[in-house]
């Protein structure tokens, strides 16, 4: 985990309240694409949950959400959240990395998912383990896809897709990227 201003990062994304505005930490830009093209009644898998979750189930009405969570501390608020809005459309896991939270995806059969959202740990992995898992047509979501250690990974598993980028272009964030592929037949 990076630090930010001496902060990590997860206690810095939770205290600046975002968590609350109801939208995934992604680009804006990329939220604004996803919200014009996911469709009430698709199927998504996410790695990193939280106010992705919510606005999957919730706000684009997602027929069903699996979230796998590395955090347990992560995992009971989103847990809490979905209880106490009385969300039904969900499963969240907890898993330790390192096998069963990369791997979690492969019990679902090629072809399931209209949405695959990596933004959680051990991308890498995550990506390899989720490209069959997208139906043609589907998207995978990459967020901070200019890091370096995603490269390799991208380059395997994802060329032959259509791709679109979000570059953030302000504040401390410059530079901060995220991606959507949409797969092709």
């Amino acid at each position: 985990m990076g630090t930010w201003a001496g902060v990590t990062m997860d206690a810095q994304w939770r205290q600046s309240g975002y968590y609350f505005q109801g939208r995934p930490w992604f680009v804006h830009e990329a939220i604004l694409y996803l919200e014009s093209i996911i469709e009430p009644g698709w199927t998504c898998f996410e790695w990193g949950s939280g106010s992705s979750t919510l606005w999957l189930a919730v706000d684009l009405q997602a027929s069903d959400v699996v979230s796998m969570e590395h955090n347990s501390e992560w995992h009971e608020k989103t847990y809490a959240d979905l209880m106490r809005l009385g969300v039904k459309n969900w499963e969240l896991n907890l898993s330790a990395l390192g096998g069963a939270y990369e791997n979690y995806i492969l019990k679902f059969p090629d072809a399931h998912f209209d949405l695959v959202i990596v933004d959680g740990r051990n991308r890498a992995a995550c990506i390899a383990n989720a490209a069959a898992k997208v139906k043609p047509g589907g998207l995978l979501v990459l967020d901070n896809s200019e890091r370096e250690q995603y490269q390799a990974a991208i380059a395997a598993h994802l060329a032959a897709w259509e791709r679109r980028d979000f570059v953030s272009q302000g504040g401390g964030y410059a530079g901060w990227m995220t991606t959507v592929w949409r797969k092709t037949a």
